[in-house]
C-alpha cells in the first residue's frame, strides 16, 4: 500500500472518529493493467463517475440508491458510504451492477480492454470496525441515601410508582 492509499484509509478512519457514519468501504482494483499502465486512467474515470453521486441500481427489482464518498481530488481506490437501511448483500450487488455498467460505458475509451478481457475491475465491499462507546449516565449515590436495615418489600414492584 502506498502513502496515498494509506492517506485515503486514514481519511475514512477520521470520518468515523469524528462521528461520521460509515457503513461500507469500497476498494476498487484494476486487474491485469498491462504494459501501457492504463490503471491510473481507468481509476480516474471510475472516480469521475461515482464519487459523491447518488447512484441508483435495480437490485431485485427495487431501486437502491448508494453514494460512494471520497475526499480525494482526482482518483481513488477507496470510497465509503452510509447505507444503514440496506444489507451488506444488497450493497455488494448494487456495487457489482454499478461497476459492470461503468466498464461497459468506458470500454471504448480504453481500446475495449474490458470486453476483450485484457483488463478488468475487481472490487471488495467491507465494513469498518467500530468501537463501542459507553454512555456516561452516572447517578449520584450517597451513603446517607442507603438504609442500614434492609426492608422486606425491596424486591416487590409497586405498580403505582412504575413509570414507563
Amino acid at each position: 500500500m502506498n502513502g496515498r492509499q494509506s492517506f485515503l484509509l486514514n481519511d475514512i478512519k477520521t470520518t468515523i472518529r469524528n462521528g461520521g457514519n460509515v457503513t461500507h468501504i469500497l476498494n476498487v482494483k484494476i486487474s491485469n493493467e498491462g504494459p501501457n499502465k492504463i490503471g491510473t486512467r481507468v481509476r480516474q474515470r471510475v472516480f469521475q463517475l461515482i464519487k459523491d453521486k447518488q447512484l441508483i441500481q435495480q437490485v431485485n427489482d427495487i431501486p437502491i440508491a448508494v453514494t460512494w464518498k471520497s475526499s480525494a481530488k482526482l482518483s481513488s481506490a477507496y470510497y465509503h458510504s452510509n447505507n444503514p437501511m440496506f444489507t451488506d448483500m444488497v450493497i455488494k450487488r448494487h456495487t457489482k451492477l454499478l461497476l459492470e455498467y461503468i466498464i461497459r460505458e468506458i470500454d471504448g475509451e480504453f481500446n475495449n480492454v474490458f470486453s476483450t478481457g485484457t483488463t478488468g475491475l475487481a472490487f471488495m465491499v467491507t465494513k469498518p470496525l467500530t468501537r463501542e462507546v459507553a454512555v456516561d449516565d452516572y447517578e449520584d449515590v450517597r451513603l446517607s441515601d442507603l438504609s442500614t436495615e434492609p426492608r422486606g418489600d425491596e424486591d416487590e414492584i409497586d405498580e403505582t410508582d412504575e413509570q414507563v
